[in-house]
């Protein structure tokens, strides 16, 4: 009997099922926290008046991140009502996280978000057996990708490229403009790409 949860959406953190590796959950904390840092910041009116409600069924096609920093999607393989928890096949994934791909993870069931519509740019369903080179990034890219984070989470990514790159500005300079803020998201994709770097990338 398929299993049907109702769940209200959150930022948590997946983990692996037994027979996977553990570096991943680090790299998806941090994720996390830049997570958490952008709607505190600059995400919290996109959030008022949606329903975040949600019905999951097995073998919907679901997501976790964000492709401008971690992205894995696939479908839903298992339920555990229990645990309120849920397995997704990895089918695709951004590039530094690709050696995921094929894989079973276990994820919060509210941590999840249906896919409508195509994968989005930035992720490759090509598995790779060998870490790719480690990402090098000015603190200014790094805040200007938690800025497109933000305006992708609110607008999807199909906003004309020039009202796109728009508003990517003005989030980048909001959040430049608080030095607490950037210090915190420079702070969380240094840990998201020293790990990346670090990590074993074959299971």
């Amino acid at each position: 009997m398929m299993w049907i949860q109702s769940v209200k959406r959150t930022h948590t953190i997946p983990h692996f099922a037994q027979n996977e590796k553990r570096a991943c959950p680090a790299i998806i904390l941090n994720f996390s926290t830049l997570s958490r840092i952008l709607k505190e910041y600059s995400v919290k009116t996109a959030e008022k008046g949606r329903n975040t409600n949600m019905i999951l069924h097995m073998g919907e096609r679901v997501y976790w991140g964000a492709p401008e920093v971690i992205y894995l999607e696939g479908p839903i393989v298992k339920f555990d009502s229990e645990s309120q928890s849920v397995t997704v096949h990895i089918e695709r994934a951004t590039p530094h996280s690709a050696h995921l791909i094929g894989s079973d993870i276990v994820f919060a069931a509210d941590g999840l978000t249906p896919l409508k519509g195509n994968s989005p740019p930035g992720t490759t369903d090509e598995r790779r057996t060998q870490a790719l080179p480690p990402r090098v990034m000015s603190d200014d890219e790094k805040v200007r990708r938690a800025a497109a984070v933000a305006v992708h989470q609110q607008f999807g990514y199909n906003l004309p490229p020039a009202q796109e790159t728009a508003l990517i500005d003005q989030v980048a300079g909001e959040l430049n403009n608080d030095p607490a803020t950037r210090a915190r998201i420079i702070a969380s994709m240094d840990a998201i790409l020293q790990r990346e770097h670090s990590r074993d990338s074959t299971l």
